[in-house]
């Protein structure tokens, strides 16, 4: 996103919410744990016991801005913010979202961004959801249109995109 920003000389701030500890524990709504495989935990406990890291896709901020630099990104506006979604989302002070790709691969991730981001994205805007194949993902997005906005689930496939959706506001 930073780079098609950079090449059309837009100067939008980039969100980058991410926990930078890599995926959560699946939850109950989920199945199974994404970069590993099979669940081997309980699912059925307050969901912010899973609010831990799985080990999978684990990146630091460090290493994200440390990638950044190297594709000569360094001087985009980009703000970092680092932490779980269930605890960073509700205090977020986004105002307007034009774009919007959602990479939370877990049921609860994408319910929690739905809630607090897709109500600020603006209309003619887009949401992209990176892990639709994804049984808890997928459960998400249908729980979120069912009270919101049944019309959000008229996606368009992303050829080649292993489960990558889009749907224009």
């Amino acid at each position: 996103m930073a780079l098609a920003c950079q090449a059309k000389e837009d100067n939008r701030t980039i969100w980058a919410y991410d926990s930078y500890q890599g995926i959560p524990l699946a939850g109950k709504h989920d199945t199974l744990q994404p970069g590993i495989g099979k669940i081997n935990h309980n699912v059925n406990v307050p969901e912010k016991e899973l609010l831990k890291t799985s080990g999978a896709a684990v990146f630091t901020v460090k290493q994200v801005k440390d990638h950044i630099k190297e594709w000569g990104l360094g001087t985009m506006d980009i703000r970092y913010i680092e932490g779980w979604f269930e605890n960073t989302l509700p205090m977020n002070k986004i105002k307007k979202i034009a774009l919007l790709r959602l990479d939370g691969d877990l049921y609860s991730s994408t319910k929690v961004c739905l809630e607090y981001l897709y109500p600020k994205l603006v209309k003619g805007g887009y949401l992209i959801i990176d892990d639709y194949a994804l049984t808890g993902c997928r459960k998400a997005v249908v729980d979120y249109a069912k009270t919101i906005y049944p019309r959000l689930l008229n996606f368009h496939s992303v050829e080649g995109g292993m489960g990558v959706v889009y749907v224009k506001k």
